[in-house]
Parts: structure tokens; C-alpha cells; sequence
């Protein structure tokens, strides 16, 4: 809560809101099971809706400040299973807002590892 006790302010989460048709309205927005105990934000999924990225400054296996993780599922029915660190392009600076290309072969993303100023990153997928 804030101090003038006005608003109740939310940790960061990932949410999704389903619905049956395109003409269809939305259900109400549920967490994914994925989500940690706070800090996780910048959701975007593969074109092929199996990979999750997202960013993360609070989960163990992390550097302390914001990492991408990426969980994946088999089908776009299924769960995403537990999440990762991607690995090679962490480290002691803020990275987010991590996207994959089309073919899944270039990740995008925006880190702070230019003396805190964010810069478009771009990294091979391997």
C-alpha cells in the first residue's frame, strides 16, 4: 500500500486472458504457474506460441538484477514448463523486453551493460 494508503501497488506478474472465438470477449486474466514470488514483466511469446520469454529480477539463479528467462511447452495447450536463465547473455547489468525472431533464430532485447543506458541487443539463437 502506498504511504497516503490510497492505492494497493502489485508486485510485476505474468497474467493471460483467454477467450473461445476472435469475436469473443476475454476471460479474467489468471497467472501462469510460472511466475515467481515478484519481478517478472516483459512477456512476449514465439510465433509459434512454445516459447515464453520474459525478464525477471528476483528468482533464484538469477544475477540480481533483471535476466531473461524463457520457459517452453510442447503444445500451445499445455503448461510452460519450469523456467531458465537463458544462458551466454546475463550478467551483471539489467536485461529485458526480450523478443524472438519469426524463424527463432535472433533474440532481441534491451540491456543496460552500456554504463546504464539501455541499447538494442542482438544475439544468435543457437
Amino acid at each position: 500500500m502506498t504511504a497516503d494508503g490510497l492505492y494497493v501497488v502489485q508486485p510485476q506478474r505474468i497474467v493471460v486472458a483467454k477467450r473461445g472465438s476472435l469475436t469473443a470477449e476475454f476471460g479474467a486474466p489468471e497467472g501462469l504457474a510460472i511466475n515467481g514470488t515478484m519481478g517478472d514483466a516483459d512477456p512476449a511469446l514465439s510465433a509459434d506460441g512454445r516459447v515464453l520469454m520474459f525478464s525477471s529480477n528476483n528468482r533464484t539463479g538469477g544475477f540480481d538484477f533483471a535476466d531473461i528467462w524463457y520457459a517452453t511447452r510442447n503444445d500451445i495447450t499445455q503448461p510452460f514448463a519450469n523456467p531458465r536463465l537463458v544462458p551466454t547473455i546475463n550478467g551483471m547489468h539489467a536485461d529485458g523486453d526480450a523478443h524472438l525472431s519469426a524463424d527463432g533464430c535472433r533474440l532481441y532485447f534491451a540491456s543496460a551493460r552500456n554504463g546504464g543506458v539501455y541499447n538494442l541487443m542482438i544475439a544468435s539463437v543457437q
